[in-house]
């Protein structure tokens, strides 16, 4: 408690003496004895010193995320897009595999487990037509940061289409291994 009451004696002393108009100015050490380093002297003798009315502070510029740059000083780039084609590519081939051995699962007589707006039975037409909406609604947010120039949202949205793909990836293998049991290690 006695710590307390110090600390909050000697901050209140502190902040008093800042109210004052006075300024500090340092001295060299062969100028005088250790304890007048400092000396206070009146601001206004200070020619370096500028009030706080003074200063001019320009206002903070305000920009969104997804604003557009007015002077299109960011190019989109034409690598980014041929970046984005393998992407898409992969995706798009990997959901082929998966509806080519889950169209033959169908015919032995298992089930589709995603079944949202396919059913338990669909056609290779019906999974095609699922799976591309889905593949659209991946890959929107990165095109759409494509066209607003922002390029770390644009890469970071990539990944949608990159998780597509995978989880495709893991359908065909299951859909490979129903249709292949002997093989199994």
């Amino acid at each position: 408690m006695k710590i307390l009451l110090m600390f909050l004696l000697i901050s209140s002393a502190a902040f008093g003496q800042a109210d004052t108009k006075e300024c500090f100015q340092g001295t060299d050490v062969d100028q005088g004895p250790p304890l007048h380093y400092l000396k206070v002297i009146p601001c206004d003798q200070v020619p370096e010193f500028k009030r706080s009315s003074d200063w001019s502070i320009p206002p903070p510029k305000t920009v969104h995320w997804y604003s557009l740059p007015k002077d299109k000083s960011v190019p989109r780039g034409k690598k980014k897009l041929l970046l984005y084609l393998p992407v898409v590519g992969f995706a798009v081939a990997s959901d082929w595999a998966d509806i080519r051995n889950s169209s033959a699962a169908f015919k032995l007589g298992y089930v589709e487990g995603n079944d949202w707006l396919v059913g338990r039975k669909p056609t290779e037409l019906q999974l095609a037509a699922r799976d591309g909406l889905e593949l659209a609604l991946s890959t929107t947010p990165s095109v759409l940061m494509y066209k607003l120039r922002n390029a770390p949202l644009f890469y970071g949205f990539m990944s949608g289409p990159v998780v597509f793909g995978i989880k495709h990836i893991q359908g065909a293998i299951a859909g490979y291994k129903d249709l292949h049991p002997a093989e199994q290690p």
